[in-house]
């Protein structure tokens, strides 16, 4: 039996190596890099004196212009920083949203789920193993609408973050305004061929880093979605792995039960109803090697059936204990 985990692990390795991990290395899902196309280091310039008052006026021109324009670039940068955050899917924001999800579609589905077993009930049906399966069909279902729901969300935030990233441009392009007036007071006056030289370095560093943030928030957005389509398919192996786990686990938690197959019997504790946790292993090995967790079955007689061996088996999901595999 232990070669169903096996299986699955080396199908699940197989499909990482052969499909996912190429389709990552396509995308360059681990490999964004961003080169800013500057080096400030680069910058030199030489700065002359003032000249009398005329001088010192138009130098206070383009100081206010500078302030200016500092200010609207302060305005663009912190934009840029809010469109980030909405493009990057995390932040209060998200978390709340989710939450407003989680519970409208949690409330959805418990009501789905009352309506269905009523439904059912007057039909004489619903009971047992089948009312498992109408409300596992619900919360699949409902699991379903919040993925959907999460993609919308962040779709939605996406284009909030265009929409404050367009907002910063034109502040940005007020900031360059200014700072061009700025460069023109002090261009009047030769003797201010330093600060014009300044102005034009700060300019080029500016748009340089903008434009480099611009395509740093194009690549953050492509990565993002490329990760969640790969989480999502992680996410999808890990359920499927979960899924063979949890029908192994029952299968072999049913199928060695009965205290005359175990030894090395220890008890750990007791479930939330009372009943008894054992730890042991098998003294038939046809069951399994290791040490294993769960019941015995002669201590929980409403869940158990006898096998064409008379051995007791334990239907789990009538108890309240998990059967596992400690080792």
């Amino acid at each position: 039996m232990a070669s169903i985990f096996e299986n699955i692990s080396q199908g699940s390795n197989w499909i990482s190596e052969n499909i996912f991990n190429p389709i990552g290395s396509a995308l360059g899902l681990n490999n964004i890099r961003q080169e800013f196309g500057y080096n400030p280091e680069d910058a030199e310039w030489d700065q002359n004196q003032y000249s009398g008052t005329s001088m010192a006026n138009l130098g206070a021109l383009g100081d206010a212009m500078q302030t200016q324009s500092r200010q609207q670039m302060g305005m663009g940068t912190d934009l840029y920083g809010q469109a980030q955050q909405m493009m990057s899917g995390k932040g209060e924001y998200y978390d709340n949203q989710r939450g407003i999800m989680e519970g409208q579609i949690g409330s959805g589905v418990a009501a789905q789920q009352q309506a269905g077993q009523r439904a059912f009930a007057q039909r004489g049906m619903g009971g047992g193993g089948m009312r498992d399966v109408i409300n596992s069909t619900y919360q699949a279902g409902g699991q379903e609408q919040m993925r959907a729901s999460q993609a919308s969300l962040l779709n939605q935030g996406m284009g909030f973050g265009q929409n404050m990233m367009q907002s910063a441009q034109g502040f940005m392009g007020q900031s360059n305004q200014a700072l061009g007036m700025a460069s023109n007071a002090y261009g009047t006056q030769g003797q201010l061929a330093g600060q014009i030289n300044a102005l034009e370095a700060e300019t080029a560093m500016f748009n340089a880093d903008q434009a480099n943030r611009e395509r740093e928030f194009a690549q953050t957005a492509e990565y993002n979605q490329a990760a969640g389509n790969r989480d999502n398919r992680a996410g999808f192996m890990n359920n499927l792995i979960s899924t063979a786990g949890s029908a192994y686990g029952a299968y072999m938690g049913g199928k060695g039960s009965d205290i005359s197959i175990k030894e090395n019997l220890s008890w750990v504790g007791s479930s939330p109803s009372g009943t008894n946790i054992w730890e042991w292993e098998y003294n038939d090995k046809s069951y399994g090697e290791g040490t294993y967790r769960g019941v015995i079955a002669q201590e929980v007689p409403e869940a158990t059936v006898r096998d064409e061996k008379h051995n007791l088996n334990v239907d789990y999901s009538k108890t309240d204990v998990k059967f596992e595999r400690i080792k």
